[in-house]
């Protein structure tokens, strides 16, 4: 039973220590991504079509770190099921 309750903690911090780095990066993209357009704002000479790679750059982005995100959630989930700990 003490092995299972050490195992349930590292698998915790472990999510944890993931989820607030995961934030971290996700905060300094989303900053990132803030920061250009306002930079592309104040550019007249970049036009919509100049602007458009680096928009959908931006979309494959958040869409590959969620996709990532919900890979490593149901690593963690299906680790927590294999050791019956949930």
């Amino acid at each position: 039973m003490e092995t299972a309750n050490m195992t349930k903690q590292m698998i915790d911090f472990n999510k944890a220590v993931f989820d607030n780095t995961f934030n971290g990066i996700a905060f300094m993209q989303d900053y990132s991504e803030n920061m250009m357009d306002g930079f592309m704002r104040q550019f007249p000479w970049v036009t919509e079509q100049n602007q458009k790679p680096l928009k959908d750059s931006m979309e494959f982005i958040k869409k590959a770190r969620t996709d990532y995100k919900n890979v490593v959630d149901q690593g963690f989930d299906q680790l927590e099921e294999m050791i019956n700990i949930k």
